[in-house]
């Protein structure tokens, strides 16, 4: 069977209702054209996510929504003056993916390296059949000075919603316009920045981290996983946010960039970055004409427990999510 067909068929975990079983109109699409800035924004009864695209150095997602209606990445830089936020690396744009050196390009910091829709072929925004209900396909290019077009990309981004769950996945297939090396850094790949109650470390932080090997909190930096799952009682509750790494990508399980001060990146480039100079170099050369599929899942959580969700269903969602 196909991922898609599986993720249709398979019967639903956390409880959450079949796709036969949700309406139709669960989640609903709103396309906003707003000072050059092409936004496609998600709602289930609430504000869930918007897509932002043109007018940035790369597209992300922000705000991020959880079912409890929280915020859950950071606002900062596209808005500053929140309450507890801290104003460091602007690079970090809620929900995103980029590498630190491609060819010896630092799409990570450097505001002239940019991943731009390709204006050869125009994004897709559709309502699909299957557990996810809401598929956006965007056509992308890399590219960088004197580098006018290193990768072609298509990002595919999923979006769910049952039972109090939020559910976002993010498909990257990287297609080398010449030979591409992914160099060995701590500074990449999927990532979010969570907002400040999430975080380990900080005036307003509340909040702890898991790993699917159940290493805890600090110890969860550098090391390989499955996931890596963030918690913090916030506004009489719980939230959540987990990020999963599909058994099907390069190096799986990844290595984790995931820091107390709140960035959480799924990253299977920094093998010596994260290990120690005597470890081989995890640098990765996809060669001209070749793709590369990397697929990530985010876990948005909320609940009155005491935990937004149970340890055993994040066994069971990443089970069902990579069989």
């Amino acid at each position: 069977m196909t991922f898609r067909s599986i993720l249709a068929a398979s019967a639903a975990v956390l409880a959450l209702s079949s796709p036969q079983e949700a309406p139709s109109s669960l989640l609903q699409l709103r396309h906003v054209v707003s000072g050059g800035d092409h936004q496609v924004q998600l709602q289930d009864g609430s504000a869930f996510a918007t897509l932002r695209l043109n007018g940035a150095r790369i597209p992300y997602l922000w705000p991020v929504v959880g079912p409890s209606g929280d915020e859950l990445t950071r606002a900062f830089p596209m808005e500053t003056g929140r309450p507890g936020e801290a104003g460091d690396h602007p690079h970090h744009q809620s929900f995103w993916f980029t590498h630190g050196d491609v060819n010896g390009h630092d799409f990570w910091h450097d505001p002239d390296c940019r991943i731009a829709p390709d204006p050869a072929s125009a994004p897709e925004v559709r309502l699909t059949p299957g557990f996810f209900e809401v598929e956006i396909e965007l056509p992308l290019v890399w590219s960088a000075p004197e580098a006018p077009s290193i990768l072609n990309e298509t990002r595919t981004y999923r979006f769910a919603s049952r039972q109090g769950v939020r559910l976002i996945e993010c498909e990257s297939v990287l297609t080398a316009k010449q030979d591409v090396t992914f160099g060995d850094t701590k500074e990449g790949s999927f990532a979010l920045r969570l907002r400040p109650e999430l975080r380990l470390k900080g005036d307003v932080a509340t909040g702890s981290l898991l790993n699917s090997s159940g290493q805890t909190n600090g110890d969860c930096w550098g090391q390989r996983a499955a996931w890596v799952s963030y918690e913090t009682p916030l506004n009489g509750h719980h939230v959540g946010v987990t990020v999963m790494d599909h058994a099907m990508n390069l190096r799986h399980p990844t290595w984790w960039h995931a820091r107390d001060y709140g960035l959480v990146a799924a990253n299977p480039f920094g093998t010596r970055a994260f290990e120690g100079k005597d470890s081989a170099s995890g640098e990765f050369t996809l060669q001209k004409g070749k793709s590369l599929t990397q697929r990530y899942l985010v876990v948005l959580s909320g609940s009155d427990e005491t935990r937004s969700i149970p340890v055993d269903e994040l066994k069971k969602l990443w089970s069902w999510w990579t069989r």
